[in-house]
């Protein structure tokens, strides 16, 4: 799945995840949305999502839990200091 990653031009330090490009779906609340980059899941991640196996996203982590709410919801929306913190990665510009 590839994501659109966006940041809030309202509030700098929420971050939207979609698989819209234009990130249209993003919540018109926290507008505008700033395009920064996109992620692709790699082979190996999407063949543990794919698997019979794979955890419940409950269970599985919050990047998976993020995962499993963008393609039930096709965004998700969070505080930079939140992601920074999963991901080890400053988010913020």
């Amino acid at each position: 799945m590839k994501v659109y990653i966006f940041q809030s031009g309202k509030e700098p330090d929420m971050v939207g995840f979609t698989v819209d490009a234009a990130g249209a779906n993003l919540p018109t609340a926290l507008a505008p949305w700033a395009a920064w980059t996109a992620w692709t899941a790699s082979e190996e991640e999407a063949a543990i999502e794919a698997s019979p196996e794979a955890p419940a996203p409950a269970t599985a982590g919050a990047s998976a839990a993020a995962m499993a709410v963008i393609e039930r919801d096709g965004f998700y929306v969070a505080r930079a200091e939140t992601i920074a913190h999963m991901t080890g990665i400053p988010w913020v510009r």
